[in-house]
């Protein structure tokens, strides 16, 4: 039996409420009516039985039965009893409107009234030994690359290895993402968001790299920026030229082009409160009774600890694809569950206002085993700061952005002029002298009177003596390999 709920029921008939009353307020609380009743008993029958008194008689409240109560008393008890009725029906007013259990019910039902918002974000990972910076992608890959057509599908392409025996820590990486913007709902037909995004990424002990870009959607176009890019990209793609500039994409001739049509997709408000009547029949997100309260955005909240029901999760997977405007098929539904049944465990945190139950903060939790859905040891930590809720939302659009047409006329431009250029005029351009570390201003960079791309085409090493090695022999092939041996 619950020790809160017999506590609660015990201080409220010790103030003298009503049994009738007490029982209502509990089951409107979320109580079961009959551990309530069994609770009320079980109180009732502990307390002695302590006969009413006669009329004429004083009232007992402390000694033996037959001790009389002084004009004292009589005074203590006027002073204290209102304030016990005030402290009672303070105490009935919290367990009835701001008790945990209240707070998180009412978060629910509210958070599908948000219409806007501001919010910071990030995202942290930590993975070990991942298979995308060693050896497994190679070996992965080996068959794939063997023939001509494949490896020019992937050309372009790096697939650096890294010698781990060397490098023990060369396969771990590290990757962190942080997010700040706004977002607005309220119509439908004009939705708009903004997020500015930093990035950094670090594998083993190179230097990290970073990436920051930033993104606005509003009145059906969407407007991208990008600041900074890895130096690894630049290597490859020099994109200097575009940083700093907005481009922006007709999402109205994009979703023509691959035949989406968004509003088709749009839920109307008798399937989400459907959706929503599925997902009380299926609370996949159990949540902790052990709360704490704290601030958070200026705002006093509870916190709430919770995890996954992956079998709640996928029975509401399953009833709400029926309430979808296009369903999945069967084959994608049988998919989508099967993944759940191999999703790590997710775990986290969720701290709801106590005043107007709004989603304050939350943050998701989880591990990843080899064995599982993500190949990988990793850890992963994602965690959302929420404010401004339904308050007026300014996102400016971009002056002086180019079309999307501009920007990849200009790349295209860029890229076949890094791709052709041969500074030494050995066969091998500049692109790929960089995936094969020879020197661009010397035709033969090992000095062994042979050139790097004949070196290259006849399976030997252009930067030494030896044949190529195992890593050397996926990566790219030049063109001119191709000419020699099928007269292109």
């Amino acid at each position: 039996m619950n020790q809160q709920g017999l506590d609660y029921v015990r201080g409220q008939l010790d103030q003298g409420i009503d049994r009738s009353l007490v029982r209502q307020a509990m089951i409107s609380s979320g109580w079961q009516a009959n551990d309530v009743d069994q609770m009320i008993k079980t109180v009732e029958g502990d307390r002695p039985n302590i006969p009413l008194p006669k009329t004429g008689e004083a009232a007992v409240v402390s000694g033996s039965i037959d001790e009389p109560v002084s004009g004292n008393s009589n005074l203590l008890i006027k002073i204290i009893l209102p304030i016990v009725v005030i402290l009672g029906l303070a105490a009935g007013i919290y367990f009835l409107f701001f008790s945990p259990q209240r707070v998180l019910a009412r978060m629910i039902s509210k958070t599908n009234n948000i219409t806007s918002l501001s919010y910071k974000a990030s995202f942290n990972a930590e993975i070990k030994d991942a298979p995308f910076t060693s050896q497994p992608l190679t070996m992965m890959y080996k068959n794939y690359l063997n023939t001509r057509d494949a490896k020019k599908m992937v050309a372009g392409i790096s697939t650096t290895q890294y010698n781990t025996a060397e490098n023990p820590q060369s396969n771990n990486m590290s990757f962190n993402l942080n997010a700040e913007g706004q977002s607005d709902v309220k119509d439908t037909k004009n939705v708009k968001f903004s997020i500015k995004l930093d990035a950094q990424s670090k594998i083993g002990n190179e230097t990290a790299e970073e990436t920051s870009t930033e993104f606005r959607f509003l009145s059906n176009m969407f407007y991208l920026k990008v600041d900074k890019v890895p130096q690894s990209v630049n290597d490859y793609l020099d994109l200097t030229p575009w940083l700093g500039k907005w481009f922006k994409f007709d999402m109205k001739e994009i979703n023509e082009a691959t035949g989406e049509d968004l509003e088709s997709n749009t839920l109307s408000d008798e399937q989400v409160q459907k959706i929503q009547k599925i997902y009380l029949q299926n609370q996949f997100v159990k949540v902790d009774k052990n709360t704490k309260m704290e601030r958070v955005n200026g705002a006093m909240t509870f916190r709430y600890n919770y995890s996954l029901d992956k079998d709640k999760l996928k029975s509401f997977i399953t009833e709400a694809n029926k309430a979808m405007p296009k369903p999945e098929s069967e084959t994608s539904l049988k998919y989508t569950l099967d993944e759940v049944d191999n999703m790590p465990d997710i775990t986290g945190q969720i701290w709801a206002g106590i005043f107007d139950s709004y989603p304050y903060k939350f943050n998701i939790n989880f591990a990843t085993k080899p064995e599982e859905l993500l190949p990988f040891d990793g850890q992963f930590k994602f965690e959302a700061s929420l404010k401004d809720f339904n308050k007026p939302v300014n996102i400016e659009e971009p002056k002086d952005a180019q079309s999307f047409e501009e920007l990849m006329a200009e790349i295209e431009t860029q890229m076949m002029a890094n791709i052709n250029k041969d500074t030494d005029n050995d066969g091998l351009t500049d692109y790929y002298e960089k995936y094969w570390k020879t020197d661009p201003n010397k035709a033969d960079t090992d000095g062994d009177g042979y050139s790097d791309s004949d070196e290259i085409c006849k399976g030997y090493d252009p930067t030494g003596p030896d044949k190529q090695t195992e890593d050397q022999t996926y990566l790219p092939l030049p063109e001119v390999c191709y000419q020699s041996l099928y007269g292109e």
